[in-house]
């Protein structure tokens, strides 16, 4: 801890009685306003812990300012901070965070990603749930199971996945917190055996239906662009540029394009050699033809950090597939983030 931050300990603690600031507390601090920095195209839950922060402060001050009247007597007390509740646990209150209106079922419907981390989930209308942390909620998740909504309560009952949890119960309240973001608290987390969400208080940005402030292709670090070296890098989910359409390339070589509400509307097997990246669609997908091809030719990749895309020029396209877009923006997982 630096000498400043130490003044800054004792200075809030005198003026607020014992509310305890620990070195952990600082550097959660910083440590958000660090990664704030690093750029906001994933990072829409910072901004929000910076805001949460900042909604901290005031009420020291506050205290700092009926200390200064206490002291001289001049005006009578005013409502202060007490010791049962330190700083931290503000980020932490349900209703500090949970601001907006609760979401509506047909809301949920899609594929979602928590913010500034590595989860994707899927929420589907018929009432199907999966999740993965590895880039795979549709070909391989680790928790498969079934959600409902009451209220602003999700719950989800596990009932299969490569984690192993089936029978456990994961309760969130949630709030629509603005177009595809909500802002969720987990009231009865996964256990610990169980990969879920990684914070206390979390905020969720959709996927598909995709919302415009993520559908966009930047247009900056194009110099950038190398051929895409190898196979393994390709695997995890991918948004179309404009949005609308989101392609998973399992591990396995299994594939799935996802529609607007988190439905499959294609699936199949995919393939990679040289600069050439190929789906064939399999007799169970909706929008194509068994056999029906996809192949993109030059495959080129960017990745300037933790924002990740690909581009390709259409070489063959029997299904008339409205995806076949010349650019793909990668969903952060927890090998990406």
């Amino acid at each position: 801890m630096s000498s400043i931050e130490e003044r800054l300990v004792r200075d809030i603690a005198a003026v607020t009685g014992g509310v305890v600031v620990t070195e952990s507390d600082l550097q959660e601090a910083r440590d958000v306003l660090e990664r704030n920095m690093d750029g906001p195209r994933w990072s829409r839950r910072r901004t929000a812990a910076v805001l949460v922060a900042a909604a901290v402060v005031l009420p020291i001050v506050g205290v700092a300012v009926s200390r200064s009247l206490e002291s001289d007597g001049s005006a009578p007390p005013l409502a202060r901070l007490t010791p049962s509740a330190p700083v931290a646990s503000i980020a932490n209150d349900p209703e500090l965070w949970l601001t907006g209106r609760a979401p509506t079922t047909e809301l949920m419907w899609g594929v979602w990603r928590e913010d500034n981390g590595g989860v994707q989930l899927r929420f589907g209308p018929d009432g199907t749930f999966s999740s993965d942390h590895l880039g795979q909620p549709f070909t391989h998740p680790g928790l498969v199971g079934t959600w409902v909504l009451a209220g602003d309560r999700i719950t989800v009952d596990v009932n299969g996945g490569s984690y192993g949890c089936a029978g456990e119960t994961i309760v969130l309240r949630a709030s629509q917190a603005g177009r595809g973001l909500l802002h969720v608290v987990p009231t009865q987390p996964a256990p610990t055996r169980c990969p879920f969400l990684t914070y206390t208080w979390e905020a969720l940005e959709q996927v598909v239906p995709t919302p415009p402030a993520i559908a966009r292709f930047p247009t900056s670090a194009t110099d950038r662009w190398k051929p895409w070296s190898r196979r393994s890098q390709l695997h995890g989910l991918w948004l179309v540029e404009g949005g609308g359409y989101a392609m998973e390339l399992g591990a396995d070589g299994a594939y799935v394009v996802a529609g607007r509400t988190g439905e499959p509307v294609d699936r199949g097997r995919w393939s990679y050699r040289g600069t050439e990246l190929s789906l064939t669609s399999s007799s169970q997908s909706v929008a194509c033809a068994g056999g029906d091809r996809l192949v993109w030719s030059g495959v080129e990749q960017l990745n300037p950090g933790t924002f990740a895309a690909l581009r390709a020029t259409v070489q063959d396209n029997t299904c008339d597939a409205p995806w076949a877009a010349r650019h793909w923006i990668r969903i952060p997982d927890s090998r990406t983030r």
